[in-house]
């Protein structure tokens, strides 16, 4: 889970963005191609927004043009802006993405549907979050649960991240 300016979030649902990127260092270090990354708006309570498959893994960038060209020109100055004062970012990339925005689910809601639970020892917002398997079969339950919501799906064009 990772916690996602609402613009940010919104586009991504509604299938304009198919990346996260993160000013952390090694956020994303943990994800691999298939893994999926729960998108949590920020100050809605934990809200889930959107679910993306990651298709590859992590890649560290200094160019913002590679992030500028798999979003709609309206977002890169909210990019700038978050990105600012920093020489390189973290992203992955999706392959598709899962729009939850109707359910108005939690992160708690999202994950009892492949019988996941969380570890609560961990700070919520700070950085990415791994959520801890409660049976063998959970990430199938929780997949099962996504297929049932909206899919969009990611383009690849072999330059960085583009959306269709």
């Amino acid at each position: 889970m990772k916690a996602v300016r609402e613009e940010f979030a919104t586009a991504t649902a509604v299938g304009e963005k198919f990346f996260e990127c993160s000013r952390a260092n090694k956020m994303f270090t943990k994800m691999h191609a298939g893994n999926l990354l729960l998108l949590v708006q920020t100050r809605s309570q934990q809200r889930v927004v959107a679910v993306g498959e990651v298709s590859s893994t992590m890649s560290r960038e200094d160019n913002r043009a590679v992030l500028y060209h798999g979003m709609p020109h309206r977002l890169h100055a909210s990019l700038n802006t978050y990105l600012k004062g920093i020489a390189a970012f973290d992203y992955v990339q999706f392959s598709k993405v899962y729009d939850l925005r109707d359910l108005n689910f939690k992160m708690q809601d999202v994950l009892g549907y492949g019988d996941f639970s969380m570890d609560m020892r961990k700070n919520f917002g700070m950085g990415v979050l791994d959520a801890v398997a409660t049976s063998g079969s959970s990430i199938e339950k929780l997949r099962e649960f996504l297929q049932t919501q909206t899919i969009r799906w990611a383009m690849s064009s072999g330059h960085g991240v583009d959306a269709c």
